[in-house]
């Protein structure tokens, strides 16, 4: 006879109502500088009842922003900007259902979710195509998935996602576009910088910084009889999710394209050329997790047991003279 498991049980609603007023304003300063402000203004009604207690939680809160542009030349400008926005956690990250892993833990939701808050100040310099950026940022109450903890009995383990109390970041980036000659085209992304956040949902407080870093890239040639090449790929240094210390991981794909002379496209990639799409995470390296649970969790992409090739035809249909009048 089926019996429920009373760890498991419980009661939950949620009513939320969210209303929000914007306003914005564009000022030209000077000729080559350009100012823009706004803000949204927003109010929140939540009611959360579980277990026939219900939490009350109004809130209003101003979220500006603020964009200042300059060009320096023809070839480039330079702006700052700073921005606060609002995240909620998803449907499925608030829901309570529970999928059994095994009689000792379950995958869940977390309905106590709180939103999370970010501050960015960024600044951008571009200059003929190039484009960097240094950013500023601090998320409250950044939401972390698949986080362990346990009920107050000791008994049960949750596998749901998580608020950390802070996550500050400091990143470089670079877009680099690079045309090397008539038949060979580079272009790079880079990111890096130092990460820190801190714990709360862990048996003690805690807190990490680290330095990370991810950099993807793209090379196109030109060939003969109207093919192209072209190889692309992306790498990221180890970083950390929640409590999870996750390694080292990246891919490289290859993509051959063949014009048909108005006949359409037929284009040939291979996504991961080298199977290397693999995550090694491991879990209690950082701080003790419930249950002192001590893991190693590898995640392969379908792409990891074998290459995805894909053939793919593109043919536009219509009149293409009846379109260009219609644009004219």
């Amino acid at each position: 006879r089926w019996a429920a498991d009373e760890r498991t049980v419980s009661g939950t609603s949620m009513h939320e109502q969210i209303a929000a007023a914007y306003t914005s304003f564009k000022y030209q300063v000077s000729p080559s500088t350009e100012l823009i402000a706004g803000t949204r203004y927003e109010f929140t009604d939540r009611r959360l009842t579980e277990d026939a207690i219900t939490n009350i939680n109004r809130r209003g809160q101003l979220f500006p922003s603020l964009f200042i542009s300059r060009k320096l030349t023809d070839q480039s400008n330079v702006q700052f900007s700073y921005t606060k926005r609002i995240t909620r956690p998803s449907y499925n990250d608030l829901t309570s259902y529970l999928i059994y892993i095994d009689p000792m833990s379950v995958l869940t939701g977390n309905t106590l979710l709180k939103p999370v808050i970010s501050h960015s100040l960024k600044t951008d310099y571009s200059l003929s195509g190039y484009i960097f950026s240094m950013v500023l940022s601090r998320d409250v109450n950044p939401i972390v998935r698949y986080q362990l903890t346990e009920n107050e009995e000791g008994n049960l383990m949750y596998v749901s996602p998580q608020n950390m109390r802070f996550q500050n970041h400091l990143t470089f980036l670079a877009n680099l576009p690079w045309k090397v000659n008539s038949w060979w085209s580079i272009n790079i992304n880079l990111s890096a910088g130092w990460r820190q956040f801190g714990l709360e949902h862990t048996r003690e407080k805690a807190e990490h910084t680290y330095f990370t870093s991810w950099v993807s890239g793209s090379h196109v040639f030109t060939l003969p009889a109207s093919f192209s090449l072209e190889l692309s790929g992306w790498y990221t240094l180890g970083s950390y999710d929640g409590t999870s210390d996750n390694n080292a991981f990246g891919m490289l794909n290859m993509g051959v394209k063949k014009e048909l002379k108005g006949k359409g496209t037929l284009q040939l990639t291979v996504q991961d050329l080298f199977t290397s799409m693999r995550i090694t995470s491991y879990r209690g390296a950082l701080v003790e997790e419930a249950f002192s649970t001590s893991s190693k969790v590898l995640y392969q992409a379908e792409s990891a047991y074998a290459s995805i090739v894909k053939v793919s035809y593109f043919k536009s249909f219509g009149n293409r003279n009846l379109k260009k009048r219609i644009e004219r």
